[in-house]
């Protein structure tokens, strides 16, 4: 058997690109990714840069555990990988058989080196790239769609778009179908999930504050403020019992702006506390899958009797089957 014809038999069908927004290996790579964040915002001088980091990680008590907790992250995935092509599997769907890979926004391997090899070694008749981040409103340029989609404006050409969505690698012998699949936070998946989640582990709460990254809640418009509102008013109504809620944003490790105003999460906490609320659930809503940049690494929000943090489920079973499900509907339907 020739080498080409061992590749092609081994090819699958379908490529499973998951796009994780993943977390600093060491203090070394994060003030490589923080200085290098600055620069792009507008510090154009990397001493000064790399001066300013410095300082924010010596007062930044997250950073640690974010590194700590960020490994562990990485084994999950690895689980996920494994899991996933098997219960896709044994879904009998079309284009399989499968194979899953991870990729990172801020650590290894990132999403361009993983096309890299799929385009340009391993090939695949279809390419499917997940979102897993999520993200409500994220139009930055490290937003994972935007990523995937600049590297093949440069690798591929596109043929016949409003057909097939065909894409032909540029000096490879590779061809594919490529879809992206977003905006799944808002599916009945997602939707049940926390509203079972906030029934299970309900212990006296009187008030919800559902949270976001506030690098996606500055992004909002109108129009996304108010599905970002809907999507909570979707949940809450699944509960079966009356809830108050109000909606807020919280700061990663990385964030470095100075901006802030009365949604932030632990300012809305103390607000509510004043006004004679006495016990609070924090509800992270893009953060349902156990990976990556959590929303317990805000540095400035810790647990205390006056409120609680709903954390990722942490169980990698659950976890499979809801990505499973959701990346079986756009399937099919696609």
């Amino acid at each position: 058997m020739s080498p080409l014809t061992q590749t092609v038999k081994a090819m699958p069908k379908t490529t499973i690109l998951l796009l994780h927004k993943g977390t600093p290996t060491s203090l070394y790579h994060a003030k490589e990714h923080l200085v290098e964040k600055l620069y792009h915002e507008g510090i154009n001088q990397r001493l000064l840069s790399s001066f300013f980091v410095d300082k924010f990680l010596k007062f930044n008590k997250s950073l640690i555990r974010t590194i700590n907790e960020g490994q562990n992250g990485i084994c999950r995935d690895e689980t996920l990988v494994k899991e996933l092509e098997s219960e896709l599997g044994k879904m009998k769907l079309p284009w399989s058989p499968f194979r899953v890979e991870n990729a990172y926004a801020y650590s290894k391997p990132s999403f361009e080196e993983v096309l890299d090899t799929i385009v340009k070694q391993k090939g695949t008749e279809r390419l499917v790239a997940m979102d897993m981040t999520c993200g409500i409103g994220d139009e930055t340029k490290s937003a994972p769609e935007r990523r995937v989609n600049v590297y093949l404006d440069e690798k591929t050409d596109l043929i016949d778009f409003e057909e097939t969505r065909f894409k032909v690698t540029k000096g490879h012998p590779v061809s594919f179908d490529f879809t992206f699949v977003k905006g799944w936070l808002e599916s009945e998946f997602v939707i049940d999930y926390w509203a079972n989640r906030i029934t299970n582990l309900n212990k006296g709460e009187e008030m919800i504050v559902f949270t976001i990254p506030y690098t996606q809640y500055k992004l909002l418009n109108e129009e996304g403020m108010e599905n970002y509102r809907g999507l909570c008013q979707k949940i809450v109504g699944k509960l079966g019992f009356a809830f108050t809620w109000r909606i807020s944003y919280y700061r990663e490790w990385d964030d470095l702006s100075l901006w802030f105003n009365l949604d932030e999460v632990s300012a809305v906490v103390k607000n509510q506390k004043k006004h004679g609320v006495k016990k609070m659930l924090v509800v992270p809503l893009v953060d349902c899958l156990s990976h990556g940049n959590k929303m317990c690494y805000s540095p400035n929000l810790r647990e205390s009797e006056s409120f609680s943090i709903l954390k990722p489920c942490d169980n990698q079973h659950f976890e499979t089957n809801l990505v499973a499900k959701i990346l079986a509907k756009h399937l099919i339907d696609d």
